[in-house]
């Protein structure tokens, strides 16, 4: 597998993610996030993963292509990201 297809999968599942419903119950919710387990956990752990390769991308086109998809994702998750 490539690293751009790598790279678009951890988007794709960032966007699933997003996409789930969070339990109404503020009970529920805060044990999710204490867990880990809630949407934006889930997220912050994907993108980290994404922040990592434009430093492992051997070439400079796949370089530029995460860091791409990075930029375009964190204007996305404004808010949401550290």
């Amino acid at each position: 597998m490539s690293g751009k297809t790598e790279i678009d999968e951890i988007v794709q599942q960032i966007d699933n993610v997003m996409k789930e419903i969070e339990p109404s119950e503020p009970e529920l919710r805060a044990l999710l996030s204490k867990l880990g387990m809630d949407g934006r956990s889930k997220i912050l752990v994907l993108v980290e993963k994404l922040r990592k390769w434009p430093e492992t991308m051997a070439d400079a086109e796949g370089r530029a292509y995460a860091q791409q998809r990075l930029s375009d994702l964190e204007l996305r998750l404004n808010g949401i990201l550290p």
